[in-house]
Order: structure tokens, then sequence, then C-alpha cells
């Protein structure tokens, strides 16, 4: 079991190690993109991030542009950039040895980062790993899910993913499974409704996409009443009715098809450009409160309506208000959707993910979300909500902008990977190569893999103690790796900005 940080509802971390000794870093697990990439040694604009410092791992290697593994004198390093649409970074590429939740993989291909735009070097986590499919792979190739396949290939190509917002409950904690996984977490009677992932280009797979046939903004009653209702219902159709549901819709978008990517590195619900608009105006006056934008004053997660979610062939999922919002006790609510520019894909991101524990099923092609014996009506199972101990104004506009920067960072949809050739190098601007090249040159000798220099007291967050020993994956290991002072979403600090879910009779 990989245990899971996570950091006020936008950001759920994992410890990864790298090398030999291994090195441990925190990283997004991130199914909207198939690369991993960590922070290097000379980055000198990464923020507080952890680093990799290669010359420490016997089994590190610097890819060069000829194709060779070890750098050579007047052979330049093999470079790239990811580019997120408001923020990229970019290094060279490396190989070595990777522990993911307890499974060795070798030689796997990665980011070696020496530069980090100013709104990634904020985040929380160090870097992201990938767990997309091979159409996505720019640097990681063959992809992570590939290599675990390749090196175990008994243990079953799936993993399921579990978000808790509550971060204290150590019985349940968020967590990935790889191989496996435990609807007894969900409830006793609980069972997977899956839908098919589906190839929406040529080529290789990219995305965990799947059919959306339907999504609509529920007023009232949202669930059907009985099997024999359920199987005999009509489709949506192109109005705003959906009477199977025993309700109707204000707003009913999808009727003809969409797609929609389940992305774990997403922190809300992306919706196309095209329909954002109108679905934010029409949950945000559905609440009854004074709204700007996403922003309300004077209410709770209750107050605004049901969301459903109808994915192929006939599953339909609930997102109660209080699964989409997260608010603090004064009444100031955020609603946990954000437009996605430039593309008609929904993004379904932690928000759908933390209501339906979701497996991610490689080998037969397919994504299954968790219902109870109760229907698929969002996340009561949890019996928690979404508050948050965010008092001022100001620090509650700085949470929002930050939860806009992670949705639009880390959503798929913005992935846009590019080779830094020579050539394109000589075109960049000369403060980012310098940034680069003298990265590169600071080894000192032609061999060593990534700038040295000495390693940050107490061994940094990356390198407990500077011995290389490394977390068990219990949240104390966590706590020693990521540093005593981070706050996380559910602590009892009420200065803090995570004061934990509440019962839904604390509403």
């Amino acid at each position: 079991m990989l245990t899971l940080v996570d950091y006020y509802n936008n950001q759920y971390v994992g410890i990864i190690g790298i090398g030999s000794p291994p090195q441990y870093l925190s990283v997004v697990l991130d199914t909207g993109s198939s690369d991993l990439w960590i922070p290097g040694m000379g980055c000198t604009a990464c923020g507080n991030h952890a680093t990799f410092d290669g010359s420490k791992s016997s089994t590190f290697g610097l890819l060069t542009e000829d194709g060779g593994n070890s750098a050579e004198a007047g052979v330049e390093p093999k470079m790239f950039e990811v580019d997120y649409g408001s923020g990229s970074v970019l290094g060279m590429e490396g190989v070595d040895d990777v522990n993911l939740a307890g499974l060795d993989l070798s030689q796997v291909l990665f980011g070696l980062v020496l530069y980090e735009d100013q709104q990634i070097r904020t985040f929380m986590m160090d870097g992201i790993a990938g767990l997309g499919f091979g159409g996505l792979s720019m640097v990681t190739t063959p992809t992570l899910l590939e290599l675990l396949h390749r090196d175990h290939p008994e243990v079953p190509n799936v993993f399921s993913v579990y978000l808790s917002c509550d971060p204290s409950d150590t019985e349940k904690p968020s967590h990935m499974l790889f191989g496996s996984y435990d609807l007894s977490i969900v409830s006793e009677g609980a069972a997977w409704h899956y839908t098919p992932v589906i190839r929406h280009s040529r080529g290789q797979l990219r995305y965990w996409t799947v059919k959306m046939t339907a999504m609509a903004m529920v007023t009232s009653s949202p669930l059907a009443d009985t099997a024999e209702e359920e199987a005999t219902a009509e489709q949506p159709a192109e109005g705003y009715e959906i009477p199977h549901l025993g309700g109707s819709a204000e707003i009913n978008l999808c009727s003809s098809g969409c797609y929609a990517i389940v992305d774990t590195g997403t922190s809300g619900i992306a919706v196309p450009e095209d329909y954002f608009y109108t679905l934010a105006e029409q949950i945000t006056e559905a609440s009854g409160a004074s709204c700007k934008g996403t922003t309300c004053y004077g209410t709770k997660g209750s107050d605004f309506p049901d969301l459903m979610f109808e994915l192929y062939p006939s599953n339909r999922f609930i997102l109660r208000g209080e699964d989409y919002t997260v608010c603090n006790r004064r009444g100031l609510c955020v609603v946990k959707l954000q437009p996605s520019f430039g593309g008609d894909f929904w993004i379904l991101g932690d928000v759908f993910i933390e209501a339906y524990y979701t497996l991610f099923d490689a080998e037969n092609l397919r994504v299954g979300f968790a219902c109870t014996g109760n229907g698929c009506s969002g996340g009561t199972w949890h019996g928690q909500g979404g508050f948050m101990e965010i008092e001022d104004q100001a620090s509650w506009r700085s949470y929002a902008s930050t939860l806009s920067i992670v949705v639009c960072l880390l959503s798929a949809g913005y992935i846009i990977f590019t080779y830094a050739s020579p050539a394109y190098k000589r075109r960049r601007s000369r403060r980012e190569y310098d940034i680069i090249a003298g990265g590169a040159a600071a080894t000192g000798t032609a061999t060593t893999p990534v700038p040295g220099g000495a390693a940050p007291a107490g061994g940094g967050r990356g390198s407990p103690g500077g011995d290389g020993a490394g977390p068990e994956g219990s949240l104390q290991g966590v706590d020693d790796v990521l540093g005593k002072g981070w706050k996380a979403y559910g602590s009892t600090d009420e200065a803090s900005a995570g004061a934990g879910c509440l019962p839904p009779s604390s509403r």
C-alpha cells in the first residue's frame, strides 16, 4: 500500500524511492500523464522541493544526445521540457531504479529537473509520477505501468485509488494499491460499476478516457427507486426532464455524448469551456447564495444541487453538493469546478474519486467505480464533508487561487512535451539556458550525472537524516520525509488551513 498525504484536498502526495541506495521524494501519482520527473540536485529554481543526487546512486545514468547513458566530454546531455500551460519544468533525462509501493522497477527513464516555473515551485510535491498509457509518454518509455507489468508479471495489472478527506484516519488513510483492491473499505455489499477505456484517437492509448453519455444538475430526488425502474429508464432527452432519476435537471449536458478523463492529478472537475460558465451559473444560483464566480458566501455544501454523471453503458453516479464544494464555518464555499480551456474533454478529478473508490484496470482496459449496496449516491459512505478552517477572506482567496493553479497545471488536457534539441536550446532565452548549462558544468567531472554539492542540513526532505533511510509507508514516515512544518488538511491547529471533515450533522 502506498499511503497518500492530502494537502487541502488539492494534492494527494505519495513517497517513492529512486536510486541505489534509494533517495525518497514526494510525487503526485498522476493518471493524467505518463512520465516521471523529479528535481535534480543542481536545480537552482525548485523552491523548497527535495532533490535527487545522481552521484550518490550506483545505478544512475544520464542520457545523452547520441543515445548513450553516461555523460562524456563533449557530449551534450539529452534535454526535455514539460509545459503544463501555466508553468513548465525543464532539465535532463536520466535512468535509474525506482521503488513504487514496495515494488522494484529497474532502469526507469525519467526527467531530472533543473528549472521549475514559479507556480510549480509552490507545489507541495517534489515531482510527478505518471500512471497513464504509452501514447502520452515522451521520457518514461516504457511507462511505469508497463514496467510494473514487465518486472512483476505475477501482480495483476490493476491499481486502486482510495481518497479520504480525513488524513488523521490511520485505519483507512488515503492510499493506492497496486495489483489489488479492497471493497470492504467502502461498505459491505459494495460493487464495482465498470466503464470501458475509450481510444479516442488513432495510435496508442493515452489517457484513462471514458465515454460520458449524460451530465445533469438534478433538482430533486436523484436516484431511481428500484432496480426495475433503473433497467427500464430511458436515456436523458435533449430537453431538461430526467424522470428516471425521480427529478428534473435545470441543465442537461452531454446528451449527444462526451468524453471524460479520469485523472488523479486534477483536483476538481474540469468542464469544457463551452459548458462551464452555464453550468457554474446554474449551480451557484441553485444554492441561493451570493456568489462571485465559483466562490459563494453565506452558504454550506448541502445547499448546492446534486450533479449526475452517466458513464457508458448506463452507470449513473451522483455527486452531492458536499462532494464538489469545500466550505469553512463562516459560510464561504468554493465550487471545485474549473473550465477546461482548449479541449472538449471533461476531467473527473479527485472530487469524483473521493466520492467513488476507483479501480484502474489496465488488463481489461476499464475503470471501475465502487458503489454501496444503496446505490451510487456520492460520498455518503464517507460520512464526511468538506469543511476547512480558512477564516479570513484573503486566505480563502489564496486557497481558491491555489486550487485554480493546481487544476490547471495538473490537468491531463494541458500536458505538452517537447524535446530541447541543441538548435532549440540556442533559441531559448539566455537565462533559462544558462541555468541548464551552468548546472551541467557544475558537476566537475564528465561522468557525474547531476550537479554535486553539499546536501541540505540533516539530509534534506529527500533523504531523511542524510543516511538514505526511507519511510516504511506509514504516516509517521511520510511526516519524516515531508518535514514537520507542513500542514495537512485535517490538522487540529486552528491557525492552519485544514480542520478536517465533519459528519453531516455538523454541516
